[in-house]
């Protein structure tokens, strides 16, 4: 049998501080895989997850209210709870 090594479980602060070097591209993708002993294609992955998700992060919270809205019709999919109109305006609605 011998030598398995165990499948390493990252922490996602440390994805982040990985990504962020990576943005940064102070160095080669080989020197930040040797400094921390990450593989060049986990290093990659991680770089594209945090630039995809970049955007996000300075959406203001109207906008990503409208944004959720516009994919479910409702506030976060509850149904018949909350209701919007065109303008992006809640409409209370007595419930009985």
């Amino acid at each position: 049998m011998g030598n398995r090594s165990t499948r390493r479980k990252h922490t996602s602060k440390f994805k982040a501080i990985v990504a962020i070097d990576a943005i940064r591209e102070r160095k080669t993708l080989t020197e930040r895989s040797v400094d921390y002993q990450v593989s060049p294609l986990m290093i990659s992955k991680w770089k594209r997850m945090g630039l995809d998700g970049m955007p996000a992060w300075f959406e203001n919270k109207a906008t990503r209210s409208k944004a959720d809205k516009t994919e479910t019709g409702t506030d976060e999919g509850f149904q018949n709870e909350t209701r919007w109109d065109p303008n992006g305006f809640k409409l209370n609605f007595p419930s009985f």
